[in-house]
């Protein structure tokens, strides 16, 4: 059984910025699956770049925690 109720995962984007890629994006929709299907939930993936800029899914709307079905495909967003 899962000990862990929700996780935050974060990644860089040496030299690039910090905007999801389609890969990033699929990886999260399957990830949200996964997690979902052992009760737990991805509460975010942060995506930083060198700069220190940084993007969270969330907040940009890649998908929404409280809704597990809700992470988008890769090319969906507008």
């Amino acid at each position: 059984k899962s000990k862990a109720a929700s996780v935050v995962i974060s990644h860089n984007h040496p030299g690039g910025i910090a905007v999801p890629s389609p890969e990033d994006i699929a990886v999260t929709k399957r990830l949200v699956g996964l997690l979902s299907d052992i009760e737990v939930v991805l509460v975010d993936h942060i995506v930083f770049a060198d700069d220190g800029d940084y993007v969270s899914m969330v907040q940009s709307s890649y998908f929404d925690p409280r809704h597990p079905g809700s992470a988008l495909e890769a090319g969906d967003r507008k």
